[in-house]
């Protein structure tokens, strides 16, 4: 059986990026970050560098629904998120599921109860980009990785690059 499972799945592919965000620092910055490895050594905690700062703002950021909502949303289809189901290799089409959105009509048409809508809302769509969304930052890099997965390619390229 989960041969057959596995037969009948569609592919999913990863697109991963990795960023290193950049900011100035000034000079007293850059000595505590010298200095920050021997002192946890004498068990002195300086501050976090503001690097370190930057990265975890940055990754908060990409989690957070307003992020979502204003750079991400205003740029995809919204089938893509929440109806694709296959993708063709040979013609680059995308196969959606039949029961949720019409392609040839260009329309929704999944069948559920109130409060949801046959147009899904924003927070519905919210998240299924938390489950395709992976960000995270390396602690032995310092280097914040971030992947999205789809079963196209090319649309988990473009997502990424978002």
């Amino acid at each position: 059986m989960s041969v057959y499972y596995a037969l009948q799945s569609p592919n999913l592919y990863i697109s991963n990026a990795i960023l290193l965000p950049m900011q100035q620092e000034d000079k007293m910055s850059n000595a505590i970050a010298k200095y920050s490895s021997v002192a946890s050594l004498a068990g002195i905690n300086l501050p976090a560098s503001s690097f370190e700062n930057v990265s975890n703002e940055a990754i908060a950021r990409v989690k957070s629904f307003s992020f979502f909502r204003k750079y991400f949303l205003p740029f995809i289809k919204l089938e893509d998120l929440l109806a694709a189901t296959n993708w063709n290799s040979q013609n680059n089409l995308i196969s959606y599921d039949e029961k949720i959105f019409n392609k040839t009509k260009n329309q929704w048409v999944r069948n559920v109860s109130p409060p949801y809508g046959s147009i899904p809302s924003e927070q519905e769509a919210y998240e299924v980009y938390k489950k395709i969304v992976a960000i995270y930052k390396d602690e032995k890099t310092s280097f914040v990785n971030i992947s999205t997965k789809h079963v196209s390619p090319n649309i988990a390229e473009q997502w990424t690059n978002l």
